[in-house]
């Protein structure tokens, strides 16, 4: 399978799986940039049930600005915040100490673009899942191919019909399984065993 797919902000379980089972990926940057997206969003599961994390954004042209051309926006210290939140979710979790300071310092680099942050975060991923698809940035936008396309289906406006096997979550005490959450909860409660989940 050929997919085309966009640069997640640690993209959900879905998008990995994806990616995993994917022959050949092209990540679109040419797309005009769409409003809520998992492009600068992730979901982990917190104390308090499924907490959205966001990156703030700069649109240099506005409605119209390209993907490629997204800025991250660091006038509020959102790293900080993103960091207590995942250290307050996950600092409990089997394998937090083992990743916490990897994810720390990508989250920590100050990357002008969001396709860079997110680039970096996919190839960190891929790294540790032993995901070896053979993937690429479009260098133009893609309109007809033989390629699957996951831009607009991959979303947090759009119900997926993606399930997750079930695995040991943090708060597995209080909620029942929460499905296809960010890769970040697999990743922290599975570690090197969260691979068998794609």
């Amino acid at each position: 399978m050929k997919s085309i797919l966009f640069l997640p902000y640690f993209g959900n379980i879905e998008f990995y799986h994806i990616l995993k089972n994917s022959e050949e990926a092209v990540f679109e940057v040419w797309d005009t940039y769409p409003k809520q997206t998992f492009r600068n969003r992730t979901q982990i599961l917190g104390a308090n049930g499924p907490l959205n994390l966001s990156i703030p954004v700069i649109k240099p042209n506005g409605s119209k600005s390209k993907t490629r051309e997204i800025k991250i926006d660091y006038s509020e210290d959102w790293q900080k915040n993103h960091l207590k939140s995942i250290e307050s979710a996950y600092k409990n979790s089997p394998f937090y100490d083992y990743y916490d300071r990897e994810i720390m310092d990508l989250i920590n680099s100050k990357e002008e673009l969001l396709i860079e942050k997110n680039l970096k975060l996919v190839e960190f991923v891929s790294k540790t899942f032993s995901i070896d698809t053979n993937t690429s940035i479009s260098d133009t936008y893609i309109k007809e191919s033989d390629f699957e396309n996951y831009r607009e289906r991959l979303s947090p406006k759009r119900k997926s019909d993606f399930k997750t096997p079930s695995y040991i979550q943090v708060f597995s005490d209080r909620f029942e399984f929460q499905n296809n959450l960010s890769i970040l909860d697999l990743l922290f409660n599975e570690g090197p065993n969260a691979v068998s989940f794609l």
